[in-house]
């Protein structure tokens, strides 16, 4: 092998030394483009999307859509490369050839780019330059040697093999076949009680509790209103702390070790074929899709086919760019590994007429159409939103089903609603594992977003209660209310990966079972799993299975010990409820005991001076010495509209200087409204981020003030020029 590739470098060289090679034809110039192109570009791209096939569960997307993304994908780009060199082509044939030339080196720049990556993380200069003086070179012998064309014309069908593995491996190729026979959906179920079903998503128990472990009623009303009419089963546990895996568990009974996607076929007998015969099944499944099409309503809007389309080459866009792209540039782009598409999507605010004109909508909403758009209609809120709505009394039982991806990242709710913007990736954590930074404030920081944003979980869950009651639905339905699986708060863990130290956080979740005409509710203690729901709701509907699960009824029965699987592990545990909950203590550490959401806003290492005027504490006259602070986007501070919905409260900077401040206080309109640690301390640089109350926003210009902290002294901070 060796000594071949040395022969075809020494014919090319020797080549070189020839007479001029005549330019290939336009079609072979094309297939030349696709082959660069499959190299550089669709292989990449389809061993992404191909061992993340949960992207097009998501999206919903038919086989046909599939095969045309990856017909396009090899196709399409080329094409317009093509043309590209044929448009330049008018300007004569040297033109034209030159801006091939150009094209082909490109293409072999963009191949060369990530394995330029990989010996340089943290370079760009050096990667670019590496990368670019490669494609001149394979440019240059492509120009001059007929073998190199050759080449490459041999290689062109690797590219239709990238395709066939894409389509024909064991991700891709369930979702093109279709649709197994419905085992359950013939099972003869007669139940006529309605079922309200609501899987909320990375939640943990704890972050509900009080110290004396019962419900927070002062910060979540909704979740004790459910509590005092259900059965609250608080030793609730996950079985697997990852969306797509548990989900299958939760709705079938069966914890399978074989990896499957979370498709109807895949799993015929679950909670949604087993009640197909007797109720009407209203669902919203962001993730999965377990519920046949011809079994349920869905509550997402149409999208047009130009809408999919510009959606899909967006995201591969973004993901072609995080790709190809130095790290250090990746790194400033929207993330790709926390969310089911839409990944080009950064938060923006609704102008005040925008949103009047969604109110003036939503004054004549006819309740149940389904094309509504609300200006954020593709959000977990919305999508609660429009499940409320659809809660309709009907003479037909009704199994009504809504995973919500809430409280899940993007934290970016107060508990009034209102919001500000925030990215997919918990910030905080690094890494392909998410772990958290060995700094304690940006855990705390990302804790108390996460308690905020379960604050208006918890109030889209009232108005699901209240919903109910006027449908005349909430006293005779079977109504659950669970978590897929929790999260862990803990610096240097791993945010959703559990070890020994974090598995128990991610491990509990609540799990209220609201039984058909109950009245007063009660806590069970005993153990129970997320196999073990479907068997309860079978139970509590006296329903008798007609499959087998794994699980058992946790109004029935309890099982002597727990399990969570993860990244090929297991961790067992005795049933019974833990003596102690880490996660709880430091909840209650940090934010007290039965608070309120005053005091969650305001807290950090001093609370004490948050809310006071600037006058009424030790100013300093001078600034502090040599030390500059950065904030990003500061042009979102002058022109704040409180009628959108939508404010700059979260605040992320640095400061850098000889001496750097321990703590930063923020001021706006002469108040303190946060005081936080510095951290990731490097040299003379420190990153300070924090959010701002509600209450420190008006409208109109919003000017903030760095200060350092010493002791009872503030000392402010120059500033530096803004980072847009």
């Amino acid at each position: 092998m060796r000594r071949a590739a040395v022969f075809g470098i020494s014919q090319i060289l020797s080549e070189s030394r020839n007479a001029k090679v005549q330019a290939p034809t336009l079609p072979v110039q094309f297939v030349h483009l696709c082959t660069l192109w499959g190299f550089a570009g669709a292989q990449p791209v389809f061993e992404v999307l191909g061992k993340g096939a949960t992207y097009f569960v998501a999206r919903d997307a038919p086989p046909s859509e599939i095969v045309a993304f990856a017909a396009g994908l090899i196709l399409l780009p080329p094409l317009l490369l093509t043309l590209i060199a044929q448009v330049a082509r008018r300007g004569g044939e040297r033109l034209g050839w030159a801006v091939h030339l150009a094209l082909v080196g490109g293409l072999v720049t963009l191949f060369l780019m990530p394995t330029a990556n990989a010996w340089m993380p943290a370079a760009v200069v050096p990667v670019v330059g590496l990368a670019l003086a490669g494609g001149g070179v394979f440019a240059w012998a492509y120009a001059r040697t007929e073998s190199c064309r050759t080449f490459l014309t041999v290689l062109s069908p690797a590219v239709l093999v990238f395709a066939g593995f894409f389509l024909l491996g064991s991700h891709i190729r369930p979702l093109l076949v279709a649709e197994l026979p419905i085992a359950a959906k013939v099972a003869g179920i007669e139940s006529r009680t309605p079922i309200v079903f609501v899987l909320l998503d990375e939640i943990s128990t704890s972050s509900l509790m009080t110290a004396d472990g019962t419900v927070d009623r002062r910060l979540f009303p909704s979740f004790a209103r459910l509590a005092d009419r259900s059965v609250w089963f608080r030793n609730t546990t996950a079985t697997v702390p990852m969306t797509d895996f548990v989900v299958p568990v939760i709705m079938t009974g069966r914890h399978r070790k074989a990896i499957k996607l979370p498709l109807a076929q895949n799993y015929p007998n679950s909670l949604f074929t087993l009640f197909a015969k007797s109720h009407r099944i209203v669902a919203v499944e962001p993730v999965t899709a377990l519920c046949p099409d011809d079994v349920c309503e869905d509550l997402e809007p149409e999208r047009s086919l130009a809408d999919r389309g510009a959606s899909l080459v967006a995201d591969v866009g973004f993901i072609y760019a995080h790709l190809v792209l130095p790290k250090p540039l990746a790194g400033r782009l929207p993330p790709i590994d926390h969310r089911w598409g839409s990944f080009w999507k950064v938060p923006t605010r609704e102008t005040a007429e925008q949103v009047e004109e969604m109110h003036a909508v939503r004054v004549g909403y006819v309740r149940h159409a389904r094309n509504l758009d609300r200006g954020r209609s593709r959000t977990p809120f919305a999508a609660f939103e429009r499940f409320i709505d659809a809660v309709e009394p009907s003479p037909d039982p009704t199994l009504y089903y809504l995973h919500v991806l809430l409280p899940h990242v993007p934290w970016s709710s107060f508990p009034s609603g209102m919001r500000y913007e925030a990215g997919d990736r918990p910030d905080g954590t690094e890494g392909k594992w998410k772990t958290w930074l060995s700094d304690e404030w940006p855990t705390q920081l990302a804790f108390q977003r996460y308690m905020l944003q379960l604050g208006y979980t918890d109030v889209l869950l009232g108005r699901l209660l209240d919903r109910l009651d006027e449908a005349d639905l909430f006293d005779r339905s079977l109504m659950i209310v669970l978590g897929d699986h929790g999260i862990t708060f803990q610096p240097g863990q791993m945010y959703r990966q559990p070890t020994d130290q974090s598995v128990r956080d991610l491990m509990h979740v609540p799990f209220f079972v609201k039984l058909p005409f109950q009245k007063d509710g009660r806590v069970d203690d005993r153990n129970v799993e997320s196999i073990d729901v479907l068997p309860t709701v079978a139970s509590a509907l006296e329903v008798e299975l007609p499959f087998a699960v794994d699980g058992v009824s946790g109004l029935d029965s309890e099982r002597p010990d727990k399990k969570m699987y993860a990244g090929g592990e297991e961790w067992s545990f005795p049933g019974e409820r833990p003596s102690s909950w880490p996660a709880l203590d430091r909840k209650l550490a940090l934010f007290g005991d039965e608070g309120s959401w005053r005091d969650i806003e305001r807290a950090g290492p001093r609370p004490e001076l948050v809310g006071r005027p600037l006058a009424s504490l030790d100013v300093a006259g001078e600034l502090w010495a040599g030390a500059t602070a950065r904030v990003e986007g500061t042009d979102r501070f002058e022109h704040v509209e409180l009628i959108t919905g939508s404010i700059p409260a979260y605040v992320r900077g640095t400061v850098r200087g000889e001496r750097l401040p321990d703590q930063v206080a923020v001021a706006v309109h002469g108040t303190v409204w946060a005081v936080v640690e510095v951290f990731d301390r490097r040299g003379d640089e420190a990153r300070v981020w924090l959010l701002l109350p509600e209450e420190a926003f008006r409208n109109g210009s919003n000017d903030l003030e760095l200060y350092a902290v010493e002791g009872e002294r503030l000392t402010r901070l120059t500033t530096a020029r803004a980072m847009k």
